[in-house]
C-alpha cells in the first residue's frame, strides 16, 4: 500500500467504545461499501467501536465476534448510565 493509503486506514481514536447499531446495517469488509458484506446487523446489535477514518465516515468495530466496517452514522456510542 502506498504510505497516503496506509495512513488513511488507521483509526482516528485509540480506545474502543461501546455502541450500538441505530438501523439495519451491513458489516463490511473495508472502509467503503464496494467492500464485500461481511454480515447484516440488525437495529440494536451491540458493536465494540475501535475508531473511526476521519474524513471518510467509515468506522472499524466488532460485533458479534466478527471484526469489519460500518459507515460512521450506523453506530451510537453508548454513555455511561447515571447511578
Amino acid at each position: 500500500l502506498p504510505f497516503a493509503a496506509l495512513a488513511m486506514a488507521i483509526p482516528a481514536v485509540a480506545q474502543a467504545a461501546p455502541g450500538v447499531t441505530d438501523s439495519r446495517v451491513a458489516l463490511r469488509a473495508g472502509p467503503g461499501s464496494d467492500y464485500p458484506r461481511v454480515v447484516t446487523l440488525n437495529r440494536n446489535t451491540r458493536v465494540n467501536i475501535h475508531g473511526c477514518i476521519r474524513r471518510y465516515d467509515w468506522c472499524d468495530v466488532t460485533a458479534r465476534g466478527i471484526r469489519g466496517w460500518l459507515p460512521a452514522f450506523a453506530p451510537c456510542l453508548e454513555l455511561p448510565s447515571a447511578t
